[in-house]
């Protein structure tokens, strides 16, 4: 078998840009329709947020209404022709954000008249692109903008060790850190995934896609109890993830530690476990993020892809030469087939970043901190083991 690897496009980007949540997500797994659409809003009825992606269906694609019918089914939510289900719902910095999916039922109201070129096909993908867009950016530009450490982390303090200095009369401390993911976090991650697979592009589209030439991207999330992978039109989601991580490294990486006598510590040392929690492709290996040791991310966009005119073996050969049969960046082999497209040759397209919290757990912490803490015999009678930790800026 012959595989041909390329390294695809790649468009750096500089930059580094948060909340308390509560979060109540559906487990249910609404259908993939052949034709659908989204509506957003923030802080209005569901009835509402209803007409606007049907508003939005009407925009994507040419069907057989005229307005006036078209103004009706608004009017009436979409009854007996859209089945519109609820894909987001929850607040995010005190504002009620509700995302509703709007299937067409019957696809005989879908115009088939194209332009002699295919223009209406084409136009109909960018259209969904855009709306897909504006639906990730507003979830994770809120979520993002006021994200605070406490809201990512669980802090896990414990002294390792203590030495008496008598001279003095004090008392040294090492304080050891364990930092691991919180159940908030890996919540809102898990209900992030569960849109993108509302929103991700459809078979049809990438076949459609594939058959005008049109760039597609894709990405990768793994998690403990659902996974995604799946490819866009546009290059705003891999963006705004590597947003969110350098945000949760700035959070991380300048933090410091208060004790209950208001005596604050930045830590002497750390150790970052192997928890691939974001790692990326580079130089045909998988490499580890720093979050300690570099001070920015650099904005990766694109993607690489892998041919072969097999199926199952470019599967095989992706887990096995890629991958690397890590499980901390594998879950099974449908992660992997949604992301290979077909035009003469098996295509599997992957990106130059997966975010994993497969491998992050109390055995496995994210990173481990060191601080020395130093004070009177006196004070040490004081001081217990609950540290506020604090977000600083670089």
């Amino acid at each position: 078998m012959k595989f041909i690897f390329n390294n695809g496009c790649k468009s750096p980007i500089i930059f580094f840009h948060f909340f308390l949540m509560v979060l109540l997500f559906s487990n249910k797994t609404c259908s993939q329709s052949k034709y659908n659409s989204f509506g957003k809003g923030i802080n209005i009825s569901k009835e509402e947020v209803i007409k606007i992606s049907i508003e939005n269906f009407f925009k994507i694609y040419e069907v057989d209404f005229n307005e006036r019918e078209k103004l009706d089914i608004i009017d009436n939510f979409g009854k007996e022709f859209f089945k519109n289900e609820i894909v987001f719902n929850n607040h995010i910095n005190d504002k009620s954000i509700l995302i509703i999916k709007t299937n067409l039922i019957d696809e005989s109201y879908i115009s088939k008249g194209e332009s002699l070129i295919g223009l209406d096909e084409v136009q109909s993908l960018i259209d969904y692109s855009k709306l897909t867009k504006e639906i990730i950016n507003e979830l994770l530009d809120q979520y993002t903008s006021e994200l605070k450490i406490q809201d990512v982390f669980d802090f896990d303090f414990s002294v390792s060790d203590k030495k008496i200095n008598s001279i003095e009369d004090t008392i040294n401390v090492e304080l050891k850190n364990k930092v691991i993911f919180n159940k908030t976090f890996v919540s809102f991650l898990e209900s992030i995934i569960f849109v993108l697979d509302e929103i991700k592009m459809n078979q049809e589209q990438i076949n459609n896609s594939t058959k005008n030439n049109l760039d597609l991207y894709p990405v990768i999330i793994l998690g403990n109890n659902k996974s995604f992978s799946g490819l866009f039109l546009n290059n705003e989601i891999q963006y705004k993830l590597q947003i969110l991580v350098d945000k949760i490294h700035s959070l991380i990486k300048f933090h410091s530690i208060k004790d209950n006598l208001r005596n604050v510590y930045r830590p002497s040392s750390y150790l970052l476990n192997d928890n691939n929690f974001f790692v990326r492709y580079d130089n045909n290996d998988w490499k580890n993020f720093n979050f300690q040791e570099q001070n920015v991310i650099k904005k990766i966009i694109g993607s690489n892809y892998i041919e072969s005119e097999s199926r199952s073996e470019l599967i095989n050969y992706f887990k096995n030469n890629i991958l690397k049969n890590s499980n901390c960046f594998y879950s099974d082999d449908s992660t992997i087939e949604n992301l290979i497209i077909y035009n003469s040759k098996f295509k599997l397209i992957f990106p130059y970043n997966i975010i994993s919290i497969k491998c992050v757990n109390n055995y496995s912490p994210f990173i481990e901190y060191y601080y020395n803490l130093k004070f009177s015999i006196d004070d040490s009678k004081k001081l217990n083991l609950k540290f506020e930790v604090l977000s600083n800026k670089n």
